[in-house]
């Protein structure tokens, strides 16, 4: 299943404990973090009303960035996920920060993944191609035993 259809599952019925100003955005945290109940995890911000962005590029984007912070801060004794939402002049700026243990980056400081099944490592590239196609930028950093990605998408993106 994609990512719409299966939040068209888990959405009847769901309390929904994060409010980000986006439904679909809210359907995701609430579909992920009832993956990973045990994840301290909180939402800072309001997205913009009307996000430009089709509801493929959200999912591209805030769907693979966030569950795999979620997967990476259940193998960690903190279990943290935090996303902070930022209105920076004619930016929006969303930072997702996770707890981790471990390696990173590989050779050549590429990203690696801890995941060796097939099919898997491809969520950061997909997000990062939705992020660069609609203008945007990202950075990570890793420090102190956290991850953060940080977005950059220019407001014109945002509508509201």
């Amino acid at each position: 299943k994609n990512c719409l259809e299966n939040l068209e599952d888990v959405t009847g019925g769901l309390s929904i404990p994060h409010q980000t100003g986006d439904e679909l955005i809210d359907a995701m945290m609430a579909d992920i973090g009832n993956k990973f109940p045990d994840i301290k995890a909180e939402w800072k911000g309001i997205l913009p009303r009307n996000i430009s962005l089709s509801d493929t590029d959200k999912c591209a984007v805030f769907y693979n960035l966030i569950l795999n912070a979620f997967e990476v801060a259940q193998k960690t004794a903190e279990k943290r996920v935090s996303v902070t939402i930022k209105k920076m002049d004619d930016k929006i700026m969303t930072i997702i920060l996770n707890s981790m243990t471990g390696e990173v980056f590989g050779e050549r400081g590429k990203i690696i993944s801890s995941k060796t099944e097939p099919g898997h490592g491809y969520g950061l590239r997909i997000a990062y191609k939705h992020i660069e196609k609609n203008g945007g930028m990202q950075d990570i950093e890793v420090k102190d035993g956290y991850y953060r990605c940080r977005i950059i998408l220019p407001l014109n993106i945002y509508l509201g």
